[in-house]
């Protein structure tokens, strides 16, 4: 018998995070052989690993006779997702369904409270992400996470590298609206785009809040927040070949970039270039506008980590983090706090889900 087989997918004492819903099904006892094994280290392979101690298992969907699993570790990142095929079973084996996709997200993509205060004040916001690793996994539950209108749309784009964008920057968008609205229904929330393609939100709740989506190298992330309080995120892989036109926008008074080594010039040059991205969203221009009126000021640099101020908008302010292979950058209002360790949290969703 298969030893995955017969692991039990959660249990008391092998959760991802206390508080998670419990998935209690097993993979069936049939003559199951692994397929292939989709890993952020490299291409689509056989599958030769087995889970680790205190690893746990999700089944995320189905389609034909394949179970798609989610192998998450102990600290809730997401390691793989290995496919099983069921030989000559036509649908679910004794009737089993299969959990419904948010409840495996809530596990798999949990969502982070950015614990923002103003003047005392508490201000709702949450962060989530949506790593490249389960776009395919996505596409198969799609109805369970998208809108009616956004299925159609997403249905009609015809380009892969869009519908992968589309998807994973909807699916973070859900997940953290579904947590500011606490609606555990995913369709009932709907991202539309503006006349400047900016995200706007709709749903039958009588405040609605605003969204961010960001998207680069096949992962996305959004943020969710108060309509009145308006902030925005980044997020951009490191990429040498894409130096040269990034230093154009990023003047040497911002980042002295002939004072430092390529790689750390790379890195501050596009986490400039993010908190830069961030306040357009913010201002609604988009990259429409002269890199130069979004010029940042007063960068205190520290460890990877940047803070600072913008030199035509004194009321906004950034902080910025290199995470893996991506530079992030969240943009919010200079007098509030930002109370959550962001870097500390993505770090632990980048590892092991990215290439």
């Amino acid at each position: 018998m298969n030893e995955l087989a017969m692991r039990t997918l959660t249990s008391p004492g092998n959760l991802v995070k206390p508080g998670i819903p419990q998935v209690p099904y097993q993979l069936p006892d049939l003559p199951y052989h692994r397929k292939k094994l989709m890993t952020s280290w490299g291409p689509v392979k056989e599958a030769s690993s087995r889970p680790l101690p205190g690893d746990c298992l999700h089944i995320f969907g189905w389609a034909e006779r394949e179970w798609t699993v989610l192998i998450s570790g102990s600290r809730g990142v997401l390691k793989e997702t290995t496919s099983y095929l069921i030989p000559d079973c036509p649908r679910l084996p004794g009737g089993l369904a299969s959990p419904r996709l948010p409840d495996v997200l809530s596990a798999a993509f949990s969502s982070l409270s950015l614990a923002l205060t103003r003047e005392d004040e508490a201000i709702p916001a949450f962060l989530a992400f949506a790593p490249a690793l389960c776009r395919e996994a996505a596409d198969v539950r799609r109805d369970e996470i998208l809108h009616p209108g956004e299925l159609a749309a997403y249905d009609a784009l015809r380009f892969e590298r869009r519908r992968g964008e589309f998807l994973l920057g909807r699916l973070a968008a859900k997940v953290a609206l579904g947590r500011f609205l606490e609606e555990p229904r995913w369709p009932a929330i709907e991202v539309v785009p503006g006349v400047f393609q900016q995200p706007l939100v709709r749903h039958s709740g009588s405040l609605l809040p605003g969204v961010c989506i960001t998207h680069s190298g096949g992962t996305a992330a959004a943020v969710a927040f108060p309509a009145a309080h308006p902030m925005a995120l980044d997020l951009e892989r490191l990429d040498p070949d894409r130096f040269a036109v990034l230093k154009t926008q990023v003047s040497l008074s911002e980042v002295d970039h002939e004072r430092l080594s390529l790689e750390e010039a790379l890195r501050r040059v596009t986490q400039v270039w993010t908190a830069k991205e961030s306040l357009s969203k913010i201002l609604r221009c988009g990259l429409m506008c002269p890199f130069d009126v979004l010029a940042v000021d007063s960068v205190v640099w520290r460890n990877g980590s940047a803070r600072g101020l913008f030199k035509n908008f004194a009321q906004y302010r950034f902080e910025s983090s290199i995470v893996g292979p991506f530079a992030f950058s969240i943009v919010l209002p200079k007098r509030t706090s930002l109370g959550a360790d962001v870097r500390e949290w993505l770090a632990e969703r980048v590892e092991g889900c990215v290439a």
